[in-house]
């Protein structure tokens, strides 16, 4: 009987064993879950926050895109004007030199005149000496 109050007390002190061995396991398996939980919302709280970032760059870049191709729209338009700008120049240019020219044959025949005015004064005082 005493053999069998033993091997039944040692039964029980093995389950009891295994029982706080179990506890033990599961008290670790919830520090574990919950540690994995703080993990888990601490990685969904970064990745929100690199979504976040990323929607700010996204648009950072778009409206720099708008930019570039509003800057790159007025250059165009300043090039089609500098280029008008530079055939109306050439364009003056010309008649500038045409009227030059024209001024200059002017000159030429208004010193033919004056030449031939003063050979008349020259011709009249002649005249006037000999009378």
């Amino acid at each position: 009987k005493k053999h069998t109050i033993n091997t039944r007390d040692s039964t029980i002190i093995e389950l009891e064993d295994a029982k706080l061995s179990l506890e033990l396991r599961l008290s670790s398996a919830n520090d574990t879950t919950d540690s994995l939980t703080q993990t888990n919302a601490s990685l969904e709280n970064k990745l929100s926050h690199l979504e976040k970032s990323l929607d700010d760059y996204v648009t950072q870049q778009q409206t720099m895109e708008k930019t570039l191709k509003k800057s790159y729209e007025e250059n165009q338009s300043l090039v089609v004007s500098n280029s008008e700008y530079k055939l109306e120049v050439h364009t003056l240019k010309e008649k500038i030199a045409s009227l030059e020219k024209d001024l200059d044959i002017r000159r030429g025949v208004l010193r033919e005149k004056e030449d031939e005015l003063d050979r008349l004064r020259n011709s009249m005082k002649q005249s006037e000496t000999e009378h």
